[in-house]
């Protein structure tokens, strides 16, 4: 029920010919498709999105991650498509899609390694966790150095074995995103906070979400 998340509403399954499909049914959300932070940067065509606002929204995606952290489960998959962003209303931000939420007890999902490359901190790679909180707020710093200048920290990977192969070495070298723009660079405090929070050594990096939420 918290609101810095989207509403579950109801579940049902079909069925057909070939078996059965599951649906979740969520709350609608005003001005979706076309108003998750992914769309917003997109429109700000590499100029970055507005502070003020950005920071608002983050406050609320740091309450939400913090509202799950404490009950034992992590979300895995935090990137701007599955955070929801009205640009006139910050402060209706919430984060979508729990599709390969984990919680601590041991649910992992199957295949390969959780979340989308882009996304995901070297030990993700090297075998380290299937999910934690440091996942996600590793996810988030690099969202929130994107909201802010339009730019990512990494450059983006390629699709398919090649992207897999990039990622691994990015891991194996620990290499740090670049946080060059002039909005970050310009404010200390910030930078040092985006700096802790995509730490690539996990025992290095900001831990709990209520610190970003402060």
């Amino acid at each position: 029920d918290d609101p810095a998340f989207v509403r579950f509403v109801d579940y049902f399954e079909t069925a057909h010919a070939s078996g059965s499909e599951a649906f979740l049914v969520m709350a609608f959300l005003p001005g979706m498709p076309g108003s998750s932070l992914r769309d917003a940067i997109q429109r700000s065509a590499g100029c970055g999105l507005d502070f003020q606002s950005v920071l608002r929204a983050f406050v609320r995606y740091a309450h939400g991650l913090k509202t799950i952290h404490d009950r034992g489960i992590y979300h895995r998959d935090i990137k701007p498509t599955n955070l929801y962003y009205p640009e006139d209303r910050p402060d209706s931000a919430s984060i979508m899609d729990l599709g390969i939420a984990r919680d601590e007890s041991g649910t992992e999902t199957t295949g390969q390694v959780p979340g989308t490359l882009d996304y995901m901190p070297p030990e993700t790679a090297l075998g380290g966790t299937r999910g934690d909180a440091g996942m996600d707020i590793y996810a988030l710093g690099l969202c929130l150095y994107e909201a802010l200048s339009g730019k990512k920290g990494f450059p983006r990977l390629p699709t398919g074995s090649q992207g897999f192969a990039q990622f691994f070495q990015r891991a194996r070298d620990k290499a740090r995103p670049v946080f060059d723009d002039e909005c970050v660079t310009s404010r200390p405090e910030l930078l040092d906070l985006l700096l802790r929070m995509t730490d690539p050594d996990p025992r290095k990096r900001i831990s709990s979400a209520a610190e970003l939420e402060r």
